[in-house]
């Protein structure tokens, strides 16, 4: 007699449908398409660690001719970065009054508010990863050379994107490993990862980026300077916008120029590790009362290649205060 397959394969749908909504919700998340993105991410289902094995760009001697190449062949540079996962989840209790006297499906709503919740959660903990430790490349907008000398005029510019680009492609010089773009949307960008109040006003406050915008678009309803847009674009870079950016208000030389320490990012600039992937779970607790929960477990970590930051490096710039106005 065979045996009779007890996949629910509605739950496994199920799952994956939350583990697909919970990537939408995440800024990072939605960013690893194909592997080409600023993120990297690794399905593990054992160890409490995985170590992702790096490999730097063959650099060495090219022999001509009939030159021995015994003894003479380049020694590859790998390191292994370890990223850590860590068990999360949070839950809602669903009570009578609310379960039944509600217009609206509270479970159906519940889950799309937990599943928000998880992509806000995922994209804090690759924040908290990007900011420890200090970045091993800073850029500071205009003529400022630190926190301390910005000034109120330090806005991000075009230029400081493209002088970013410039020194990314070479890795400055090869002191840092070379930046390789990301796919983003189908096409090779550098990604600038800003906050809003530098994306959503101060960037397209500026001349230069409008202007260029103005030439270099289709007049129509549609244009970017009447609707916004998702991203912007500038020399080869993407800019995206975020509230959860770094922001201070103690920049320049008295401590009182607002600013903010936006990330830009090559592919591969963020590693993930997956355990297991965001899932729903529904518990009666009695009769009348209902949990929703939702759980993960994953970690992040910003790359590193022996000791120094991996397509990652950060501009700061000050920036108009308007989100803790």
């Amino acid at each position: 007699m065979g045996r009779t397959n007890s996949v629910n394969h509605n739950l496994l749908l199920y799952n994956e449908k939350t583990f697909r909504d919970v990537v939408a919700q995440s800024y990072f998340m939605d960013r690893m398409t194909d592997g080409s993105g600023i993120i990297r991410v690794s399905d593990a289902t054992e160890g409490s660690t995985e170590d992702f094995a790096m490999v730097q760009h063959i650099n060495g001697d090219w022999q001509q001719g009939n030159e021995t190449m015994h003894g003479k062949e380049y020694t590859m540079q790998d390191f292994t970065l370890t990223v850590t996962p860590e068990f999360y989840r949070i839950g809602v209790l669903i009570g009578p009054k609310v379960k039944y006297q509600s217009v609206w499906d509270v479970p159906a709503e519940t889950r799309d508010k937990l599943v928000e919740a998880a992509g806000r959660f995922i994209d804090d903990l690759v924040f908290a990863a990007l900011a420890t430790p200090t970045p091993t490349k800073q850029f500071f907008a205009g003529a400022a050379t630190s926190k301390a000398t910005l000034t109120t005029s330090t806005l991000l510019t075009p230029g400081d994107l493209s002088l970013a680009r410039a020194w990314a492609m070479t890795g400055g010089n090869e002191s840092q490993p070379i930046f390789t773009p990301a796919r983003i949307n189908g096409k090779d960008y550098f990604v600038y990862l800003c906050h809003t109040d530098v994306g959503e006003y101060d960037l397209v406050e500026n001349t230069t980026w409008t202007g260029a915008a103005t030439n270099a678009m289709n007049r129509s309803d549609d244009h970017v300077l009447f609707k916004g847009a998702n991203f912007i674009t500038w020399n080869g870079t993407v800019v995206h916008s975020h509230p959860k950016v770094p922001i201070f208000t103690n920049g320049g030389s008295g401590a009182d120029v607002p600013g903010q320490s936006g990330y830009f990012f090559g592919k591969g600039a963020i590693s993930w590790r997956w355990v297991i992937h965001p899932t729903i779970k529904i518990r009666e607790v009695d009769s009348d009362f209902q949990q929703l929960s939702i759980r993960f477990y994953g970690g992040a970590a910003k790359t590193k290649f022996n000791s120094l930051d991996y397509a990652t490096a950060e501009i700061m710039t000050a920036r108009t205060q308007i989100a803790d106005a």
